[in-house]
């Protein structure tokens, strides 16, 4: 498997979580933070959206950076208020 399938399946995985809104404001702008190096697809295929995300395919997603901390780096952010969740309420 490439890179950028590897990268794909993963990302495509954390979106199939993606559409509850923010318990802190409300909002429906939650966006799934993918760590990690890039590829360069992920430039070219998506568009930049206010609040710092990038959408592709209809869905929003952040940048997260190479550096994880194991349980306490956040999976989501809302773009509206800025909040940082491991995990949103089912």
């Amino acid at each position: 498997m490439s890179e950028t399938t590897a990268y794909r399946e993963n990302l495509a995985s954390w979106i199939r979580i993606y559409g509850q809104p923010c318990p802190a404001c409300g909002s429906s702008r939650v966006a799934v933070i993918q760590y990690g190096y890039p590829p360069q697809y992920l430039f070219s295929e998506s568009t930049e959206v206010e609040g710092g995300g990038r959408m592709l395919a209809g869905k929003l997603f952040k940048l997260g950076g190479c550096c994880v901390t194991v349980g306490e780096s956040p999976e989501f952010e809302c773009l509206s208020c800025g909040e940082g969740y491991r995990r949103l309420p089912r």
